[in-house]
């Protein structure tokens, strides 16, 4: 059961790191504008308003969302089975 944990924990973490890839790569493609300004000085507000303006003008397909979903509740899922995987262990 611990090894069913930690493989839900790494699958979670792996699916995490390929949605923001796929996510980066998509607004780097149609949106490069988000990146452009990464030499000038930082405006805090300034770039977050351009990802909000991606993200609530519904710019990046469903796909791309949808795909995002899984990976947090398959890592937390396998934190859970993990941490009752190691009690039942010490206790058992």
């Amino acid at each position: 059961m611990l090894y069913i944990g930690l493989l839900l924990i790494g699958i979670g973490v792996v699916w995490y790191i390929i949605h923001a890839v796929i996510y980066n790569r998509f607004l780097g493609k149609h949106h490069p504008e988000i990146f452009d300004d990464g030499l000038q000085p930082r405006h805090s507000g300034k770039r977050s308003k351009k990802v909000a303006v991606v993200v609530v003008s519904r710019q990046t397909p469903a796909w791309i969302a949808l795909f995002g979903i899984p990976p947090i509740p398959l890592f937390l899922l396998g934190i859970v089975i993990t941490i009752v995987a190691l009690i039942i262990n010490a206790f058992g």
